[in-house]
């Protein structure tokens, strides 16, 4: 008997980013009180023995599973954690392991659920116009202090003007 060969796979599988649905600010995905995590593996490749298996966790660093361990999502690139509702950093992880057995640790951008509103930490100001001439004014700046402890927002700044066209902008 003669074997028509074998191949030998020693490069563990390709995988993409993972991306987190939320409002991206830095390096880091806030979500909202009520919002599920639901995480979305990009890409998955390789090409000498096939995908096997693909895991989901979560961690307190990247390529970890310390919180929720890996666990086996039956070659799907999407997972739903459900309701998130832990206030630490966390990122999700997933670990592709292909039919020759070597896999790939990818990890998503930092995650933090944002559950409390920016407090106002100084009044409004407008510069360009006051009560008396707003209507009047061609540019009128307002800009006040917040304060966000989970997303570290410290300013909001709104600009309203129009050009010399007489076309409004925010």
């Amino acid at each position: 008997a003669v074997s028509e060969g074998f191949m030998v796979d020693i490069t563990p599988p390709r995988v993409g980013q993972i991306s987190i649905p939320g409002v991206k600010r830095g390096n880091t995905i806030f979500l909202q009180p009520g919002e599920h995590l639901v995480a979305n593996l990009k890409e998955i490749k390789d090409k000498e023995s096939n995908i096997m298996q693909t895991m989901f966790g979560i961690g307190s660093k990247h390529n970890a599973d310390d919180i929720i361990p890996f666990m086996d999502t039956k070659l799907k690139t999407q997972h739903d954690f459900g309701e998130w509702n832990m206030t630490k950093k966390v990122y999700v992880s997933v670990k592709a392991v292909n039919n020759a057995g070597l896999s790939t640790i990818t990890s998503s951008n930092a995650i933090l659920l944002d559950n409390s509103p920016a407090a106002l930490t100084s009044d409004v100001l407008i510069i360009g116009a006051d009560a008396n001439n707003l209507v009047l004014s061609t540019e009128v700046r307002v800009s006040w202090g917040v304060k966000d402890d989970e997303s570290g927002l410290e300013n909001i700044k709104v600009g309203i003007y129009k050009d010399p066209n007489g076309e409004k902008h925010v």
